[in-house]
Formats: C-alpha cells, structure tokens, sequence
C-alpha cells in the first residue's frame, strides 16, 4: 500500500510540473504573440490640443500688442511607436455664442513659419500653411487673434499673415480644426474675449 501512494505521489508531481512547464510555455508564448501584434499594429500620429494662452506684448512693427495662441501637439502611441503627422493646417472659423458664422474658415499661421516679406518673390509660400509634427510631444503654437489697444476690436491671422477684422465685442468661438495627410482631422473649440479699448485678449478651451 505504502508503495502504491509513493508511486500515486511521484505521478502527481510530475504531472503538476509538467503543467506548469506547458503554462510557462504558453505564457511566453501570448508574450511573444503580443510582441508581434504591437509591431504589425499601424503606428499613427496622435495630434491633440494644448492650453491656449495670450501674451500682452509681443512685437509687432517698431511696437507690442497682444495676441492669443492656441497650441497643437502630437505624441507617441506608446513609447517608441510614434510617427510624425504630415502637412499640418490648421483651419479657423469664428462663430457667435448661438453658433452663427461671422468669419471663415481660414487657413491659420503656424507661430514660427517665417513672415511672407522674408520670402523671395518666386518662392510659392506653401509652407507657410503646412508643418510637421514631429511626435516627441512638443507644443507648436499657432496666431489666433491680435488687436491693438487703440481699438475695440479684434483681428484673425491667417497663413499669409493677413488680418481679418472681427466685427464683434465680448466673447466669441473659435472654433479649430487641424487637417494633415496621414491622420484624421482634429477639432477644438475656444473661447476668445476680446474686452474693448485698452485691453487685450483672453482665450480659453470651451470644451475643457
């Protein structure tokens, strides 16, 4: 009897270690499956939007006025999968608080594309439109709006640097759509105050 229960025994453990090797098997083996499906997965960019934000005294001819940005980023899926969003524009489209249209859309000015004036003449300006993104999570700001303290009303910047005069005062939508070649658009909605003789700008994220 003693001798059959060893032999029960032994068999036992051997089939319990036998399972756990088949389970640590598999365990690397899902791991390994899981490697894969990760790289085979389309790596796309993921382009968001940041805090908006003005600044009271940015130069501008010989003097300073305020301006409002808004701010775009495009980030890694996960570490080390990101992929740069192409040919970026950015579209802006000014609306009253009941949603009626009073500009746009325009195409927007990307904050550091250089002015139309240090362009050569030949030069088409297309650039001026469209940036990559790179993906590292950097912040790219873009022009919303400026206006001079010496008037109540506000001005939208569009690629070409041209100012489109805002026949509205107080508070305003700007609604943002962002646009490339290898990602589906994104939308956001601000918030834009322009407050009258004397005073500059505010802006914020009416969706936040």
């Amino acid at each position: 009897m003693g001798l059959f229960l060893w032999a029960l025994s032994r068999e036992h453990h051997a089939t319990v270690n036998r399972l756990l090797a088949q389970r640590s098997n598999l365990t690397g083996r899902v791991e390994e499956l899981t490697a894969k499906v990760a790289e085979l997965e389309e790596v796309v960019p993921v382009v968001s939007f940041g805090v908006p934000r003005t600044e009271e005294q940015v130069p501008v001819m010989g003097g300073t006025q305020p301006f409002a940005f808004g701010v775009v980023r495009n980030d890694q899926k996960r570490p080390g999968f990101g992929e740069t969003a192409r040919d970026a524009i950015v579209f802006l489209t000014v609306e009253g608080l009941g949603g009626e249209r009073i500009m746009g859309p325009i195409k927007g000015r990307w904050r550091d594309a250089p002015s139309p004036v240090q362009l050569p003449a030949f030069q088409h300006h297309t650039h001026l439109e469209s940036i990559d993104l790179q993906a590292n999570g950097d912040e790219r700001e873009f022009d919303i709006a400026t206006k001079s303290l010496s008037e109540p009303y506000c001005y939208v910047i569009d690629a070409k640097q041209v100012l489109h005069k805002i026949p509205v005062l107080g508070v305003m939508l700007v609604q943002v759509e962002v646009r490339g070649k290898n990602f589906a658009p994104v939308r956001d909605t601000l918030t834009l105050n322009t407050k009258g003789y004397g005073e500059g700008l505010d802006v914020w994220r009416a969706t936040s």
